[in-house]
This record gives C-alpha cells, structure tokens and sequence, in this order.
C-alpha cells in the first residue's frame, strides 16, 4: 500500500502466477481474473474474429515478461528515420 495513493496493491508476476491471474488490458475492462484452479478460465475468439494473434512471451531473468522479436531483420526501414542529439561533455 503507497500511503496518500489510491493504489491499492501492486502485484508482481510471481504474486499473479501464484494465483493462476489473467489481465484484461482493454480500456473497458481493466480486471484481472484470479482462481484456485487453472482449468476454470477459458479464453475464447469469437468466432469470425480476423486479426487476432495469441503471442506466447518470455520471461527475462529479471522477471519481466518480453515478446521475441524473431523476423527484426525482415521489417522495411521506415521512411522518416529518427536521429538523436546526444550531450558531448568535452565538446
């Protein structure tokens, strides 16, 4: 608990594992679903459902969740490239 904060709890993902949690991200949603058993949560795609992809992540040694990025030298440049000024102290 953050004292003067509406934040309730911040769980981490060993914490969310532990109690078998599902995160809906979707603006209207925004739950996470917890439960004894694993086998009780089904995810299904509604049927006609184009564009719709279940990527499976990683986990980094640090915890983090990471999604491979396997086809990175496939991808086209883009047109509009970006370049970064950065702070020379000696010059």
């Amino acid at each position: 608990m953050l004292d003067d904060s509406d934040v309730l709890a911040l769980l981490g993902l060993k914490s969310i594992e532990g109690r078998n949690g599902v995160i809906d991200t979707r603006i209207s949603q925004r739950k996470m679903y917890v439960c004894e058993n694993p086998q009780d949560i089904e995810i299904h795609i509604r049927p006609g459902a184009r564009n719709v992809h279940a990527i499976q992540l990683e986990q980094a040694p640090s915890g983090h969740l990471l999604m491979p990025c396997t086809a990175y030298s496939k991808l086209q440049p883009r047109k509009k490239q970006v370049t970064f000024n950065t702070f020379d102290p000696d010059g």
